[in-house]
């Protein structure tokens, strides 16, 4: 049994790039999650030559590439889903990311997500699902700021408590937080920020024809509104969402 359709590239399981027409063996797809195994490209009444031709295009143009993104990022241990996030959904999704950590500020001490912002400038935009299983990023997810300089940031990997008792000049809380005891003494009375920053994502970075890579992570009510829109399990506490934006040449 077989359909087709004109792709948009929303889907996850896309594996060729938009504007032509894609028919499905749909007995060999297995899970509705995952990418379908075959993929036929098919354009009516057009000669080999001219269809080759059209694939070549499609694969070079920004569809091509986002789907390039989309397969990439599916091979990664750990991410469990896929999709592309339209300009709509993203602004959404920025408006209750911003009201939500607004709404745990507390005296002297706001909580912004900068990354929402370095992902919006971007001209391509997916978020990933993932499990616990998904690597961490390059660099530390969140940084305490005083509008001057970093007195504490997160704390992810093994050996970083290694020689913490020799300096003094450091506060762990929990395993997770380090603080500098100078720079909070240098930031007395001013406004901090728990910084929730745009990281860079090597797997996209190395994707032919990708430039600009940023990524970053959302709270708990955005992830919520992410799973419902793009059809995850919003139930499920091992799955957590990132949201990655890039440029394409």
């Amino acid at each position: 049994m077989t359909r087709s359709w004109t792709s948009d590239c929303s889907e996850s399981f896309l594996t060729a790039p938009c504007a032509l027409e894609y028919v499905v063996d749909t007995t060999t797809r297995r899970n509705p999650s995952t990418r379908v195994s075959r993929v036929n490209v098919m354009a009516s009444n057009a000669a080999p030559k001219e269809v080759l031709h059209h694939q070549a295009l499609a694969n070079s143009g920004p569809d091509g590439i986002v789907a390039r993104v989309i397969r990439r990022l599916l091979d990664i241990r750990g991410v469990v889903g896929c999709k592309k996030i339209t300009r709509q959904q993203l602004a959404s999704l920025s408006s209750i990311e911003t009201k939500s950590n607004r709404q745990s500020w507390l005296p002297g001490l706001q909580i912004v997500n900068e990354g929402i912002r370095d992902i919006s400038r971007r001209r391509c935009v997916v978020a990933i699902a993932h499990s616990p299983k998904l690597r961490h990023p390059p660099d530390p997810i969140l940084v305490i700021w005083d509008g001057s300089q970093v007195v504490g940031e997160e704390v992810w990997k093994s050996h970083s408590h290694v020689g913490a008792s020799e300096d003094s000049d450091l506060i762990y809380l929990g395993r997770s937080l380090k603080l500098s005891r100078k720079g909070l003494a240098g930031s007395k009375g001013k406004l901090l920020k728990v910084c929730y920053r745009a990281l860079r994502f090597p797997e996209v970075e190395a994707v032919n024809g990708v430039r600009d890579v940023v990524s970053v992570t959302v709270n708990a009510a955005t992830h919520k509104h992410i799973a419902q829109v793009l059809g995850w399990d919003e139930q499920n506490p091992n799955l957590g969402t990132v949201l990655i934006g890039f440029n394409t040449v």
